[in-house]
């Protein structure tokens, strides 16, 4: 761009006046805050008491081409793109992991899909025998192995560090931060105005990035739901085996995405990698997910987990398609959408966020406008 991007500006001298308003503090609301914050005034309003109370704080997440569909893929390699070129500079924030697709025996035919999604990726995805497989992962039983894909250059993200160097760049362009803000009426009358605790927020644009309360919030703007969907995860903390070398173990998971388990710090994570309808609110474990974890996990290795140490739920929010929600209402083209994001929000937030802000911004970019959809439009 020759120059900075202007939008109308609102209210005068109001202390309360922004470009863009973003709702929710989140991944998503820190990546838009990281995207705009440079061109625009932006303030994040989140409605906690802490930034990431949610999905994002209870997040572990790998940054993989191997997983989902194309799209998504895309996005994270852009992603990948940016966190390795403009977040370099930011120690810790990716470390080498690999990723590892475990087929148990009789599996055959997930392995033959995976090989076929595999080839459409141009990431580099190996598929390995028993012994190998277990040679970097030796706690699997080889006698129940099948086969594996291998995925090496899969990295860990250190989520919470992401989302404090998205804010901390937003903060430095001038970006407001505002938590125990939760919104309470929204009002459009060519200016947005956002009530929060008797005292009015006034701005030129919206950004929805409020995750499984996105429908909720739009309902509140007097738009139309998209029909966003929150499906419950359930993981745990264990302890690692004595002398194992785990920290050196690929994030290890079910070819069906049935189960997974990985290194975290000096202990281990584990998964059902289980989604169950929910609603919007601050979900808890189930005892039940934990143990059939336990179970699928204890089967196909010998870790014997016998105690978990921690156990925590997550909502992980979907549009009917599963691809993310990222544009202006169809409606209202000032009331921005963020969300739809499931289980790859934080690996696709760099790109996302970019996405977002090129929306905002009526700069170029790529888009498909999905013709089932009531709302917004669908990056891809």
């Amino acid at each position: 761009m020759a120059g900075p991007f202007t939008l109308p500006r609102v209210g005068g001298a109001d202390v309360d006046g922004f470009d863009v308003a973003i709702i929710g503090g989140g991944i998503a609301g820190a990546a838009a805050a990281w995207a705009l914050a440079p061109q625009l005034r932006v303030v994040v309003l989140e409605s906690e008491s802490g930034l990431g109370y949610h999905s994002t704080g209870r997040s572990a997440a790998i940054l993989t081409e191997s997983y989902e569909v194309g799209p998504i893929r895309e996005l994270t390699r852009r992603s990948r793109t940016i966190l390795t070129t403009e977040f370099a500079s930011v120690s810790g924030l990716l470390s080498r992991r690999g990723l590892l697709w475990v087929a148990a025996t009789g599996q055959d035919a997930a392995v033959e899909r995976a090989l076929a999604a595999a080839r459409e990726s141009p990431t580099t995805v190996d598929l390995l025998d028993p012994g190998t497989a277990q040679a970097l992962c030796p706690v699997l039983r080889r006698e129940l192995c099948l086969a594996a894909l291998h995925e090496p250059g899969a990295m860990a993200i250190d989520v919470d560090l992401l989302q404090q160097e998205y804010l901390r760049r937003a903060r430095s362009h001038g970006a407001t931060v505002r938590t125990n803000a939760r919104v309470t009426g929204i009002r459009h009358d060519g200016q947005w105005h956002l009530t929060i605790d008797g005292t009015t927020v006034r701005c030129s644009h919206v950004v929805n990035a409020a995750g499984a309360w996105a429908d909720e919030v739009a309902i509140m703007a007097g738009l139309r739901a998209i029909g966003l969907t929150s499906l419950r995860r359930t993981a745990f903390l264990f302890p690692a085996p004595v002398g194992a070398g785990h920290e050196a173990w690929p994030c290890t998971i079910g070819i069906d995405e049935d189960w997974y388990f990985e290194p975290q710090g000096p202990l281990m994570l584990g998964s059902n990698a289980d989604e169950h309808p929910d609603v919007p609110r601050d979900v808890r474990a189930e005892d039940i997910d934990v143990a059939e974890a336990i179970e699928k996990i204890n089967t196909i290795t010998t870790l014997s987990i016998r105690h978990v140490l921690k156990q925590w739920a997550g909502l992980r929010t979907f549009a009917a398609d599963r691809l993310p929600v990222v544009g202006p209402d169809r409606a209202e083209p000032t009331f921005h959408w963020y969300a739809g994001l499931g289980g790859f929000g934080i690996m696709t937030s760099p790109a996302l966020g970019q996405a977002l802000a090129d929306r905002v911004l009526a700069r170029p970019g790529p888009t498909h406008d999905a013709s089932d959809r009531s709302a917004p439009t669908t990056f891809s």
